[in-house]
């Protein structure tokens, strides 16, 4: 039953090493108390024999289990180097026993069996000469867990009850296997001692787990319909913290409301961390401040329940009050997030402070019959480097969980704040700020790059590059601009002006004579999110009277991946009005036949990092050469951006590549540049300008590429 519970424990835990480990040892001696009935029982001493193996094996398993479970107990992420030396070692002992006449733990055996107990029972209590390598076995075991202790120090937040636990435990499997010995040499008739000193055990790590979840303010229902949860002792650093702070009424929103972690909030922790900075000050000390924010915690309470979120914020603060050191300070901040505030912490310690903390974010969280996982972004800041005031140490604390939390993955790494990072958020505000009105200030452009038929050598679309000139920044490029515009939901206003700006511009290119010219304009992953999206689109073709097959629409290749069944349905609706459809940066994302079958696209762009890799080996080469010939079998138009010698031409061209795009032929150029270059591409063949060189120099060598 313990094997099996902590199993269910450890399944649904993140920290789940110590718990598996724990299971198999309570599955062994299970198994070692029945092979012990088994050879109690046996019919002779050859059963009794076969038995005893069965038992070594089972003890013998225990063995590196335990040493796991200790290793495990002392650190969030042991190198696990004793456990597999013991493993190892074990492995030999188990060919041994199997081996030997009598198993490993006995050369010879008494003869007198069965044994006759005080009580009158008659059992086949084996006894007899010890094996050199079993004693020798027992010695080391018992080394091991005095090697165990010490790494003990850490475990589970260092709570006490729970390293006595362990100590006492380990002392009472080393007093069980001296009895052992005893009994081994005839010198005492004892049988089940083993088993009955780990019941012991168990009873002491359970009895430590249960006063840990009593500690954590975690109490059953009466009849165990769910769980009610209090708020937890406050350590005496916490007292102090809230006996000095001023009063201050609890927040109305569940996220922020104290009662159910016990803690003192923001303000409470501001009141109490001046004067302490303030003796730091005095001192010339140090000060560290920790922010760890839940992460996800709004889609928890919103599919949980909100007594779940209260549930999940009173077990963290249980857990993280358990792993606070003497004059730490522990406070609830803004939303689900807490504040560790952590004095004398040198430097090179912050980052293995910080995953002590994060271990209480490791480990399960029970309620009402549910487990739930969680995991937390930390930041943190120094005192005096940071900030000179609580104010704004913990100002510069959260601007680095903020970044920490733009890391796009959950639990992101500890981020340490710097001026830097405050000059760039700083800076992206500032951009924020400036985007909302810099479409009303007409400061967007769009600049059009030439696409060439790698047949004829002539242009025959342009592709539509927004950008933004800025009146004190200069031009600002996309890459700085389009994650801000994507960030504030401008992206959506943004992106309709300039779908909307180039097909004015390919109206104006087609009456102008270019009739054939296509547009090629990309979309934005939120873009596609947007049920409007095929409504808008329509509207532009038909405002400006452009063909729905002269605009074609680029998808970035891993915005594809995150909805594709969405993006599939989206993609579907673009092309029932006509439109084209191409993947851009082909190859640099998650290039499957599976989806590439699946998606309702005419062409793909092959990324220009694949194109540069031609001029440096053969195996670029190749590459290029199998997305082409892939692009035919999936008979797909094929366009190879970033173009920018003769030579890549050339071999784009004998591959058949359909369309060619870079600097080998045209930067991106504003309207009225990119117009004289269609213009000099169409006009009569004479002396050329300076702009038509590089054109007619690529014509011709894809000229000479086809002959």
């Amino acid at each position: 039953m313990g094997a099996g519970y902590s199993a269910v424990l450890a399944w649904h835990s993140r920290a789940s090493r110590p718990l598996w480990a724990y299971a198999g040892l309570c599955l062994c001696f299970a198994l070692f108390q029945m092979s012990n009935a088994l050879q109690y029982g046996a019919d002779g001493v050859a059963a009794a024999v076969r038995a005893h193996r069965w038992l070594n094996l089972w003890s013998l398993l225990a063995v590196p289990l335990g040493t796991l479970f200790f290793e495990s107990l002392g650190s969030p992420r042991p190198r696990l180097r004793l456990t597999a030396a013991v493993s190892a070692l074990t492995l030999v002992i188990v060919v041994d026993n199997f081996a030997s006449p009598f198993g490993y733990r006995f050369s010879q055996l008494d003869g007198n069996l069965p044994v006759q107990l005080p009580w009158g029972e008659s059992v086949h209590l084996l006894s007899g000469t010890t094996d050199g390598t079993f004693q020798l076995l027992r010695l080391a075991c018992l080394l091991l867990m005095a090697a165990s202790l010490p790494g003990l120090r850490n475990a589970e937040g260092q709570r006490r009850l729970w390293r006595g636990a362990s100590r006492l435990g380990a002392a009472l499997l080393a007093a069980g296997a001296l009895l052992a010995v005893l009994a081994d040499n005839g010198l005492l008739r004892l049988p089940y001692s083993g088993g009955f000193f780990f019941l012991l055990v168990s009873g002491l790590v359970i009895g430590a787990r249960m006063r840990d979840l009593r500690r954590q303010g975690l109490r059953a229902r009466p009849h165990g319909s769910g769980l009610r949860y209090g708020p937890p002792t406050a350590p005496a650093p916490l007292m102090a913290a809230q006996a000095s702070a001023p009063s201050v009424a609890a927040p109305t929103g569940p996220a922020e409301d104290t009662r159910f972690t016990g803690l003192p909030d923001r303000v409470q922790l501001l009141s109490r961390l001046g004067p302490l900075l303030d003796e730091h000050r005095r001192r010339a000390e140090s000060l560290t401040v920790f922010v760890l924010d839940i992460d996800r915690f709004d889609l928890l309470s919103a599919t949980q329940g909100h007594a779940a979120g209260h549930a999940i914020l009173a077990q963290l603060a249980g857990r993280l009050q358990n792993a606070l050191a003497p004059g730490e300070l522990l406070a609830r901040g803004h939303g689900a997030s807490f504040a560790v505030v952590c004095r004398g912490l040198a430097p090179h310690a912050v980052a293995q402070r910080h995953a002590q903390l994060d271990h209480a974010f490791a480990l399960p969280i029970a309620f009402a019959g549910k487990v739930m996982n969680v995991r937390a972004s930390a930041g943190v800041a120094r005192f005096p480097d940071d900030g000179m005031t609580a104010e704004a140490v913990m100002d510069a604390a959260e601007l680095a969980l903020h970044q920490s939390k733009n890391t796009d993955r959950i639990g992101g790494p500890l981020k340490t704040f710097t001026p830097a990072l405050k000059d760039q958020v700083q800076e992206q505000l500032e951009l924020e700020e400036e985007l909302r009105t810099a479409l009303a200030r007409g400061e967007f452009i769009l600049h059009y790059q030439p696409q060439i038929h790698g047949d004829t050598g002539q242009p025959v679309g342009m592709e539509a590059l927004v950008r933004w000139q800025h009146p004190a920044r200069g031009m600002v490029p996309p890459d700085r601009f389009i994650p801000v515009a994507e960030s504030t939901g401008l992206i959506h206003t943004l992106g309709q002006w300039v779908l909307d700006s180039a097909c004015a511009q390919l109206a104006r290119w087609q009456a102008q004579g270019h009739a054939g010219l296509r547009m090629a304009v990309n979309l934005s992953a939120h873009q596609l999110e947007d049920d409007g999206l095929e409504g808008i689109v329509a509207q532009a073709l038909a405002r400006h009277g452009i063909r729905p097959g002269d605009l074609e629409l680029e998808i970035t290749e891993s915005v594809l991946m995150n909805q594709l069944d969405l993006v599939i349905a989206r993609l579907g609706a673009l092309r029932a009005l006509g439109v084209r459809l191409s993947i851009d940066d082909f190859g640099t994302g998650y290039s499957s036949l599976s989806y590439l079958r699946r998606l309702p696209v005419h062409a793909f762009k092959l990324d220009r990092s694949f194109i540069r890799d031609m001029d440096l080996s053969s195996r670029g080469q190749a590459v290029c050469g199998t997305a082409i010939g892939l692009a035919f079998d999936l008979q797909l138009e094929i366009v190879a951006e970033g173009v920018e010698t003769l030579q890549q031409a050339q071999m784009l061209k004998q591959w058949g590549c359909h369309l060619l795009q870079g600097f080998l032929f045209a930067p991106a150029l504003p309207a009225d540049a990119a117009t004289e270059f269609l213009n000099s591409a169409a006009g009569p063949v004479g002396e050329p300008e300076p702009a038509q060189v590089p054109m007619q120099m690529a014509a011709a060598v894809l000229q000479a590429a086809r002959t």
